[in-house]
């Protein structure tokens, strides 16, 4: 069998481990050829449809790689036959995609092209077509440079990347000119390998994640307001068993989300997942595969619709042909169980008003995209601009019904409110009024109901005579 050197972030096997949900997903190699394909780094062109993926196809006798691209113009439902990018006599791997401006494109790979290992960089105009540029400089006086992982980040490229030595060592960079040039300061985060850098908008927060070890790794993560100053202590992100290969990216509300494999031995490694509000403690690990396969090397997208995914990873075929496998519908599974609806009268008198109430959280690992229908008895009369709601806009749809869209954020506690008028004051004693709302996300239904019974009596509304 292949020997793949983990700190280039290849997978070995290994054996799965249990975890909070297993989920039976449908899913597939992109290509399913006779080589050695690895790690993919996968993009969105712009706000389109159109996907690229770059991987590292290996030369199985000595491990040397090539960079291919495979691009999709149906949102990852099929694939181009992957084609050479850079692709010379050196050792090329380890791609990192990033865009940075309309029709600005880079990559960053690993190439020991100019002797020793160093940080390389290609451009592009159409996420298509590349142009290698050459080594980065980022301040040291000797090779040793690999794994990078690039962002957008305060409108600048920030990168982390592995220094070779004993330990390796984890390190940060920014440019300020799209990729061209790079600070020096070398400015380490940890010890480890393999590290991987998301980025908050919204606080500001900058995430690693990178791994620990030799033969049986661990993960931790770090967080930090201020790229060049990373003294926050690590939190673990999986160290009870070998753990490999973190990609964090940030989702639609915020919350962090890391893909990683996980093995208790060599023998079958799995894709897990976890998620975070601060990048500090994690939410239990899902398992995404659970085949034993060797899975190595998953990378995240966003998609259309938040709660779902696009995955990427590496698995084996045999001991000499690895290949790109994809999700292409990871579903996160909201969690509104809490969901509450209320009346404040359970007994009412005809001709009175009644004041509804609907409350929910979102608890689940990740926002979703979230709809609800409210319907209304017949028998009442809708106060038109009697509603309200904390988050987004109850929209008045039909004769006694309301809906509703908006993302839900994690955490975030969400209220509405309904007024109407039990107009009718020949409404029989028992008589009984329903309303029903019907919560929806990308993978579940909330129906609730609440009821109220008419009294005996009616209230009479008498004219009003004035002196």
């Amino acid at each position: 069998m292949v020997r793949l050197i983990r700190w280039f972030g290849i997978g070995l096997a290994g054996l799965l481990i249990s975890s909070l949900y297993a989920q039976p997903l449908a899913r597939g190699p992109m290509y399913a050829g006779q080589e050695l394909d690895y790690q993919p780094s996968i993009m969105r062109l712009g706000d389109s449809n159109q996907l690229v993926i770059v991987l590292e196809r290996l030369n199985p006798a000595n491990l040397s790689g090539d960079l291919l691209l495979s691009s999709s113009n149906d949102n990852g439902a099929t694939w181009s036959t992957p084609q050479p990018i850079i692709a010379t006599n050196s050792n090329e791997r380890h791609p990192a995609l990033v865009q940075h401006g309309a029709e600005a494109y880079s990559l960053f790979y690993l190439s020991n092209a100019t002797g020793g290992f160093r940080i390389h960089r290609a451009t592009s105009s159409d996420g298509l077509t590349w142009t290698a540029q050459g080594p980065l400089e980022l301040g040291w006086a000797s090779a040793g440079e690999i794994n990078p992982t690039v962002i957008v980040a305060n409108g600048k490229l920030t990168m982390t990347y592995q220094r070779l030595g004993s330990p390796s060592t984890v390190h940060i960079a920014q440019s300020s000119d799209n990729g061209v040039t790079w600070d020096t300061q070398r400015t380490q985060i940890a010890q480890g390998q393999l590290p991987r850098l998301a980025w908050r908008a919204a606080d500001n927060q900058y995430v690693v994640a990178y791994q620990t070890g030799n033969t049986m790794l661990q993960m931790y993560s770090k967080t930090s307001n201020d790229v060049y100053n990373w003294s926050n202590p690590a939190h673990p992100l999986s160290i009870d068993a070998n753990s490999h290969d973190a990609m964090p990216i940030v989702l639609e509300d915020g919350t962090f989300f890391v893909s990683y494999v996980k093995a208790s031995n060599a023998t079958g490694f799995d894709v897990m997942y976890r998620t975070s509000s601060d990048g500090e403690t994690w939410s239990p690990e899902v398992a995404v595969t659970n085949e034993h396969a060797g899975d190595v090397e998953p990378h995240g997208l966003l998609t259309e619709q938040a709660g779902r995914l696009l995955l990427a990873w590496g698995r084996p075929a045999s001991a000499s042909d690895y290949n790109i496998w994809l999700e292409h519908d990871l579903v996160i599974p909201a969690d509104l169980s809490n969901a509450h609806l209320s009346v404040d009268q359970t007994n009412f008198d005809p001709g009175t008003d009644l004041n509804y109430t609907l409350q929910f959280t979102n608890t689940g690992l990740a926002p979703n995209t979230g709809q609800l229908t409210i319907t209304m008895p017949t028998s009442v009369t809708l106060y038109l601009g009697g509603e309200s709601a904390s988050h987004g806009t109850l929209i008045y749809h039909s004769p006694n019904q309301y809906i509703w869209k908006h993302l839900l954020a994690v955490g975030e506690p969400i209220s509405m409110n309904v007024r109407v008028l039990v107009g009718d004051l020949s409404m029989a004693p028992g008589t009984v009024l329903t309303t029903s709302v019907i919560i929806q996300t990308n993978d579940q239904r909330w129906p609730l109901s609440v009821s109220s019974t008419a009294n005996g009596e009616q209230r009479i509304y008498l004219p009003f005579v004035g002196n």
